[in-house]
C-alpha cells in the first residue's frame, strides 16, 4: 500500500534573508516526475532473478530427461522446482503493507552544482520488509545521486514504544537548473529463496529547486542617467537641490532646520520644508528573450547551452541591479514575472531567481508591446537576446522610445541590419558570447567597487 510522502524540513539554510519564497513542485516538476514514474511503470513489476532462470532451466532439463528416459523421479523433480517457483512468485507478489516515507532536506532551494544530503525515514508495519530488500529514491535527470557516498547507510532504529523505523540517506548533486523531482521511493524485494523479485513504487515525489548560477559581472555600460546612480545617488541629489524635491509644505514647530527648502521659502514668502515622501525609485526591467525561434537547440524543452548562458546573465543583471539600489523587474519576453518588491528599503531578488529556475524557451512568447503600460520614462531596460529577427528588433526599438536607457546583451552576434535598428533607436549593444567552458566561468557575482 502506498501512502503519501510527508515532506518536511527539519532545519533550513537562510537564502538571501528570510526563507519566504519556497517551491512545492510546480507543473513542470510534476510532469517530469510523472514521466519518470511512467517509465518505471513500463518495467515489469515482477521479474525472475538469475537464480530463478537457473531453476527454470534445471526444471526443463529434468522434465525433458524424465520424459526421454521414462524416469518418474526426474519428472517429479521438475514439477517440484516449478512449484517452488510458483510459491516464490506468490510470496514476492504479496502486498507490501503500510509504509510512510518522510524526507528531510536541509533546504529545498539550491544553486547549480550544489551537493544536498537527503535523509529518509521509513515507518510503518512494512518497514522491516523494506529493510530486507533494496530501496532508493527515483530522481529526475537534473539531480544525480553521488555514487559510493557514505552518508547515512541504512539502519534499523528501535523506538521506545517498541516500533522500528528504517533510516537512511543519499547525497545528490544538482546538475541542471529547474525544479526536479525527488521520489517516489523504489523498493525491490525478493522471496526468501531469491528466485523472484518485485518492484514497488512507494509514496509521492518531492521537489528540489535548482537556481541558476550567476555569471561574471554583466557590462551595464548602456544604463546611464538617473538609473545608473541608483537610489543612493538620487537621495544625495535630492538633498543638494530643492528643485528635485517633492512639493514642499509649510514649516511646523519641531521640524529640523536642515529640511528647510530655501528656494520654495523665497517663492512662497514663508518658511517651507521638504516633504518626507520620496519620489518613486525607477525600475530596471530585465527582459529575457524566451522566443523558441531565437534559441535553436537540439530538442525543445532540453537544456540548450546558449539559453542557459542567457539565464545566467539575466540572474546576474537582477542581482547587480538590486545591489546598486534599483528595483529589478524580471520579464519573460513581454510577460512580467515579478514586480517591484522591496523589504527594509532593499529590492528582493528571490522571486526573480525562482522564476529563472523554471523559465524555458517557448513558441509564441508574449510581444514586448505588452510591457508598454508598465514602463516609465525614468525606467531602464536590460534585454538578454538570442538570435533575433528584424521584426523583433523593431519591437525593441519601439520600446526604447519610452524609457530612460536600454542595454542589449547579445548572446549571439546580431546581424548587421538588426544591429543597425537597435543602435539607431538608442540601444547600447554588448556582445556576451557563450564561453568555451561554461562551468568554469561561473565564479560568482562580482560587484564593482
Amino acid at each position: 500500500m502506498c501512502t503519501r510522502v510527508r515532506a518536511s524540513v527539519r532545519f533550513s539554510v537562510p537564502f538571501c534573508g528570510k526563507p519566504r519564497f519556497r517551491t512545492r513542485g510546480r507543473a513542470d516538476s510534476v510532469r517530469r516526475a510523472l514521466g519518470r514514474v511512467s517509465a518505471l511503470a513500463r518495467r515489469p513489476a515482477v521479474g525472475v532473478t538469475g537464480r530463478g532462470w537457473g531453476v527454470l532451466v534445471t526444471a526443463a532439463v529434468l522434465l525433458g530427461g524424465g520424459i526421454a528416459l521414462g524416469t518418474v523421479q526426474l519428472i517429479a523433480g521438475a514439477v517440484l522446482l516449478v512449484l517452488v517457483l510458483i510459491i516464490a512468485t506468490v510470496v514476492a507478489a504479496w502486498p507490501l503493507g503500510t509504509i510512510v516515507v518522510e524526507r528531510i532536506l536541509p533546504t529545498r532551494i539550491v544553486s547549480l552544482e550544489d551537493i544536498v544530503r537527503i535523509r529518509t525515514r521509513i515507518t510503518g508495519p512494512a518497514a522491516l520488509r523494506v529493510a530486507s530488500g533494496s530501496w532508493k529514491d527515483v530522481t529526475g535527470e537534473g539531480v544525480s545521486p553521488i555514487e559510493d557516498s557514505a552518508y547515512l547507510p541504512a539502519t534499523i532504529v528501535r523506538l521506545p514504544d517498541g516500533r522500528r523505523e528504517l533510516h537512511g540517506g543519499v547525497t545528490v548533486r544538482a546538475l541542471a537548473r529547474g525544479v526536479h523531482a525527488l521520489g517516489p521511493l523504489e523498493v525491490t524485494l525478493t522471496d526468501p529463496l531469491g528466485v523472484v523479485r518485485r518492484r514497488h513504487l512507494v509514496g509521492e515525489a518531492d521537489s528540489l529547486t535548482v537556481l541558476p548560477r550567476p555569471a561574471a559581472h554583466v557590462p551595464l555600460g548602456g544604463v546611464t542617467g538617473q538609473s545608473l546612480e541608483g537610489e543612493a545617488g538620487r537621495s544625495s541629489r535630492r538633498g543638494e537641490s530643492g528643485l528635485e524635491d517633492p512639493i514642499p509644505r509649510a514649516y511646523r514647530p519641531g521640524d529640523s532646520i536642515r529640511r528647510v527648502n530655501w528656494r520654495a521659502s523665497a517663492r512662497h514668502g514663508e518658511l517651507m520644508v521638504r516633504q518626507e515622501e520620496a519620489s518613486p525609485s525607477p525600475a530596471v526591467f530585465v527582459i529575457l528573450d524566451t522566443e523558441a525561434a531565437h534559441w535553436p537547440g537540439p530538442v525543445l524543452g532540453q537544456a540548450e547551452p546558449h539559453f542557459e548562458w542567457a539565464v545566467s546573465l539575466a540572474a546576474t543583471a537582477v542581482l547587480d541591479a538590486a545591489e546598486r539600489g534599483w528595483q529589478p523587474v524580471l520579464c519573460e519576453s513581454g510577460t512580467a514575472l515579478t514586480s517591484r518588491v522591496t523589504e527594509a528599503g532593499r529590492a528582493l531578488t528571490e522571486p526573480a531567481l525562482l522564476a529563472l529556475a523554471r523559465v524555458q524557451p517557448q513558441a509564441g512568447a508574449a510581444p514586448l508591446s505588452a510591457l508598454f503600460t508598465r514602463l516609465g520614462s525614468r525606467d531602464s531596460v536590460i534585454a538578454v537576446l538570442g538570435t533575433i529577427t528584424p521584426s523583433a528588433a523593431a519591437e525593441l526599438a519601439a520600446l526604447a522610445t519610452r524609457i530612460d536607457s536600454a542595454t542589449a546583451l547579445c548572446v549571439d552576434e546580431p546581424a548587421a541590419d538588426v544591429l543597425a535598428i537597435l543602435e539607431n533607436a538608442g540601444w547600447t549593444c554588448r556582445p556576451v558570447p557563450l564561453p568555451d567552458s561554461v562551468p568554469t566561468v561561473f565564479p560568482g557575482l562580482e560587484f564593482p567597487q
